[in-house]
């Protein structure tokens, strides 16, 4: 029950007198209570229709640091505090500082420049637990939700998601493919695939054994395709955390639409949890009580040595905003799950936005490598399986 105003308990109480006041004059029919009466009437009506019972002050804000942190505040502190060079987040400003979201209304308060927005998003994906506290951080005054600035910023940002984390053309997936071999000796290969789980710090509310993962935990299971510059070039992401990564893959556009984002000789490079076919070369598994084969040994060993770059890609991205690490989200409803999502979606596009700003040793998030875990993958046909065999004889002959 909200708590009722004193202007609230001032009326009620002048209208008990007043309802009194009238039965008195009706009993006595004393003149001098009437023109009380009256006073009484005038007083109610002049207090109804005011809003407030006196002028609303003004609290001064403290000055406002934001001029600070953006030129006095040293280059290491910022990084710290903003997660990301000063010069790279003034080019983000720019390019979403003429969002729709950041214009005042007509009649409510001025909006707060797109700054603030930006650093009460970063200082959230900086925190280990979602509470950026940018209230007193910003100088913005408690009355200002954090979960607004936030919530404007994912707004803008997803609105170059298009823009920002997009599949390669032609070209350019020639480009990435000559930089792939000339390194590890895969032709073709245009693309670093990996799953990874984004922990919930709570069991979701609606249907939460499905969010309980290989790892028992909770989590948001997220297919992630990189470049070699450890760029996302592909990413989908919001499945149960028990889903296996394979069938996350199969139901992706990338696998469904194969014509639209691969020419005829090229892949994606994964580990041995995906099953291989025409666009797909995934390492091999050891079986139960068997053991690979020399060729199967060494094709696994020279994949592992370029496939690391999507997985240095996730720990740039886990490390640069460790509240992926533990998301704090009930999943209450699906409008809270896809909040979620668009939390981990703006995490990434500012991952690439950033992606020429080195980080810290210390800040890359180190997973450890657990392909071997999943279930017995359905038995590949002799034609999706010739690729990797081609590849598998070339490798080979190659380091020999």
């Amino acid at each position: 029950m909200p708590t009722r105003s004193r202007r609230y308990w001032i009326l009620a109480a002048l209208r008990r007198v007043w309802a009194n006041k009238l039965t008195l004059i009706a009993d006595d029919g004393d003149s001098s209570e009437e023109e009380e009466e009256q006073e009484l009437m005038m007083l109610y009506f002049v207090l109804n229709s005011k809003r407030y019972l006196s002028r609303r002050e003004r609290f001064e804000r403290p000055e406002c640091r934001v001029e600070y942190y953006l030129t006095g505040m040293s280059n290491e502190n910022f990084r710290l505090n903003f997660r990301m060079n000063r010069q790279y987040f003034t080019a983000v400003c720019q390019l979403i500082t003429n969002h729709d979201v950041f214009c005042s209304v007509p009649g409510k308060q001025p909006r707060m420049r797109v700054e603030i927005h930006l650093m009460a998003l970063l200082k959230m994906l900086g925190s280990l637990d979602g509470y950026g506290l940018s209230a007193d951080f910003l100088s913005v005054g408690s009355h200002t939700p954090e979960s607004l600035l936030t919530r404007r910023a994912m707004e803008a940002l997803l609105s170059y998601k298009n823009a920002v984390i997009c599949w390669p053309d032609a070209v350019e997936r020639r480009e990435i493919s000559a930089r792939i071999e000339n390194v590890s000796g895969f032709p073709c290969c245009v693309g670093l695939i990996d799953g990874t789980l984004f922990p919930l710090r709570t069991r979701p509310q609606k249907h939460g054994e499905d969010y309980y993962s290989r790892k028992a935990s909770y989590a948001i299971n997220g297919l992630v395709v990189s470049d070699d510059k450890c760029r996302i070039r592909y990413e989908n992401v919001g499945w149960p955390g028990s889903s296996h990564d394979n069938r996350v893959w199969r139901n992706c556009k990338l696998a469904r639409n194969r014509e639209q984002h691969f020419n005829m000789n090229e892949y994606l490079l994964g580990d041995s949890a995906y099953q291989p076919s025409n666009v797909m070369v995934s390492s091999y598994k050891t079986i139960r009580g068997g053991q690979l084969s020399t060729k199967e040994e060494g094709f696994n060993s020279q994949l592992a040595k370029i496939r690391i770059r999507v997985e240095h890609c996730i720990g740039m991205l886990k490390g640069r905003f460790p509240l992926l690490k533990a998301l704090r989200c009930r999943l209450r409803n699906k409008k809270e799950k896809q909040d979620t999502i668009q939390l981990i979606q703006s995490a990434m596009i500012l991952h690439n936005m950033a992606i020429g700003d080195p980080m810290p040793d210390d800040w890359v998030v180190r997973e450890s490598d657990d392909d071997e875990w999943a279930d017995e993958l359905p038995r590949s046909s002799r034609n999706s399986d010739q690729r990797r065999a081609y590849l598998r004889d070339y490798i080979f002959d190659l380091k020999n």
